[in-house]
């Protein structure tokens, strides 16, 4: 699980990096970078989990995927959305219609942020936006 949520926050980092870069170089009005919380789902995800988690927990606190999926295609859609919008769904970040709200602060630290783009460049061996010649 914690793996899952190091990842999540790695996502928001690499959102929040790559609206501020397309900002900076002019295409912030062309390119929207918007995240989103999908809300939690009762899927094949937790098909390994203890029975109770399941019946419980997943009856009670969870969207169908399908009923989620409308907060995907409201961030595809939405023309009012401007680079850095977060969504997530209405009832407590977990089910519901989408609505715009706001990440934490930690998703949005610029020098961590920027620490983990730095890195990813240089594991992959090139930049993300190359320099013109």
């Amino acid at each position: 699980m914690v793996a899952y949520c190091d990842s999540r926050l790695a996502n928001e980092h690499y959102r929040f990096g790559l609206g501020e870069r397309l900002t900076e170089r002019g295409l912030g009005s062309e390119i929207t970078v918007v995240r989103l919380q999908p809300g939690f789902a009762g899927s094949d995800f937790y098909a390994n989990w203890p029975w109770i988690f399941k019946t419980l927990v997943l009856t009670f606190l969870a969207g169908s995927p399908k009923s989620l999926s409308c907060n995907e295609v409201r961030c595809a859609v939405d023309e009012s959305f401007t680079t850095g919008t977060y969504t997530n769904p209405a009832r407590m970040k977990r089910w519901g219609a989408p609505v715009v709200g706001e990440p934490t602060a930690y998703s949005k630290d610029k020098e961590q942020c920027d620490k983990l783009w730095n890195k990813t460049e240089k594991l992959v061996g090139e930049p993300f936006f190359p320099q013109a010649n």
